[in-house]
C-alpha cells in the first residue's frame, strides 16, 4: 500500500500516513479480539494517542505543507478517542491554528488552552498521552492496558533521551533543548 501511494505521489509524507493508517488500522482490528473490559480501555487508551497523531499531522498538513481540507483529511486515522470522523472533517476544513484549537471538544481543548505555535500543541499532546498512559498504568483492571500505557511511558523517555543526544551531538543551546521537550517552570508537573 505504501509503495502504491509512492508511486502514485511521490510524496514521503503521504507515503508515512498510509504506513500509519495501516498500522493503526489493524491494530485496532486486533482489539476486537479481545475481551469486553480488555478491549474498552486498550480503546481508550490507543484512541488518545491516535486523536495526538491526528491532530499533530492535521497542523501540519494544512498551516505548513499547505494541503487541502480534503488531502488533510485523507492522511487521517479516523478512529481516535475524542476526534471522530464528523469533529476531524470539520477540523480539516478550519482556515488557522487559532481556529483549528478554538473548535476542539472540551477534552482537548482544555489541555491546549494556552498553546501558541503547533510545537507547543505537540509539547502539549504528548503531555496528555502521558497523563492517560499513567493513569491507565496505575489504575486499569486490564493488564494489557497497563502494560501499553508503561510502553507509552517509555517511548516518550527514550524519545527525549534521543533529543537530547543529537542535541549534545549537534552542540545545540540547552535553553532550546528544554524548550523543545516542554522542560519549562511546572511543564512536568505531574511527575
Amino acid at each position: 500500500q505504501a509503495r502504491r501511494v509512492f508511486e502514485s505521489e511521490h510524496d514521503l509524507h503521504a507515503v508515512e500516513a498510509a504506513i500509519d493508517q495501516h498500522y493503526y488500522g489493524r491494530l485496532l482490528n486486533q482489539l476486537k479480539k479481545l475481551p469486553g473490559p480488555d478491549r474498552e480501555a486498550m480503546t481508550q487508551l490507543l484512541g488518545v494517542l491516535i486523536d495526538k497523531i491526528n491532530l499533530s499531522w492535521m497542523v501540519r498538513y494544512l498551516f505548513a505543507y499547505k494541503l487541502s481540507s480534503s488531502e488533510s483529511y485523507y492522511h487521517l486515522i479516523l478512529s481516535g478517542r475524542y476526534l471522530k470522523r464528523n469533529t476531524l472533517l470539520m477540523l480539516s476544513a478550519k482556515e488557522s491554528f487559532e481556529e483549528l484549537l478554538e473548535s476542539l471538544p472540551e477534552q482537548i481543548k482544555q489541555h491546549l488552552m494556552k498553546c501558541d505555535t503547533p510545537l507547543q500543541m505537540e509539547q502539549h499532546l504528548e503531555k496528555f498521552v502521558r497523563l492517560k498512559a499513567r493513569k491507565h498504568m496505575k489504575c486499569s483492571h486490564s493488564i494489557i492496558t497497563r502494560a501499553l500505557g508503561y510502553l507509552l511511558l517509555r517511548e516518550c523517555d527514550l524519545n527525549h533521551i534521543r533529543t537530547l543526544c543529537m542535541g549534545k551531538k549537534h552542540d545545540l543551546d540547552p535553553g532550546l533543548l528544554r524548550t523543545s521537550l516542554g522542560h519549562r517552570a511546572g511543564a512536568f508537573s505531574e511527575e
